[in-house]
């Protein structure tokens, strides 16, 4: 992980880490057989440890509603990457160049943060304003060609379409606030109080799912 800090995920090398811990390259590989291994276990661990961290932060408001659940996960996730930018990263930066990650590897880690924010529009909640039904429409669409079952379980029911998009609008917006800051797209000066700010987008992110206070 130190060596992924320096040098970054495209440039990773499982012989130069041989080098530096004074291995012969041939003996790493015993416990890594490439590099897209190393990349794969570095990623699992990531999403793990994210998880981990969102999860920490949720029970201690087991008991909350929607809003504060929202917010107490999108905290969570901007602490940690704060903390491993790097690491960050890997996760949610430019993909790298000839890797390919395996699924059925790093899907059950990667999807423990959305499948929180999931578990929390469950929570009952008051949908927020529609918008204009054609635009609506043309957005269910571009849902149905996103997820597997558009008919996904919801509290026992079936989830509208309408939910699910709204859903994915706010993943997207946390994301894209984080990935803002963490990258710097924001510039060094521009805004004074980044969490202070952080919050704004959260609280834009939350309100497309509910209009609760």
């Amino acid at each position: 992980r130190r060596h992924l800090s320096e040098v970054g995920a495209a440039a990773l090398s499982v012989r130069a880490i041989a080098r530096e811990l004074q291995m012969a390259s041939s003996a790493i590989y015993r416990y890594l057989p490439s590099r897209d291994d190393l990349l794969t276990m570095l990623i699992v661990t990531a999403y793990d440890e994210l998880g981990d961290a969102v999860d920490a932060a949720l029970a201690k408001v087991a008991d909350a509603g929607l809003r504060q659940r929202f917010y107490v996960v999108g905290r969570a996730m901007r602490s940690w990457a704060v903390e491993h930018p790097h690491d960050y990263a890997l996760l949610y930066g430019s993909p790298v160049p000839d890797y390919d990650a395996p699924g059925e590897l790093t899907t059950p880690a990667g999807t423990r943060v959305p499948g929180r924010l999931a578990e929390i529009l469950a929570l009952p909640h008051a949908p927020a304003t529609a918008a204009d039904p054609d635009t609506v429409a043309a957005g269910r669409d571009a849902v149905r060609a996103l997820v597997s079952d558009p008919a996904v379980a919801f509290r026992g029911e079936q989830a509208p379409l309408e939910l699910i998009q709204r859903g994915l609008a706010a993943w997207a917006l946390l994301l894209g606030a984080l990935n803002a800051e963490i990258f710097g797209y924001l510039g060094d000066d521009s805004i004074s109080e980044p969490s202070t700010h952080f919050d704004a987008m959260l609280a834009l992110a939350v309100d497309l799912v509910t209009t609760d206070g």
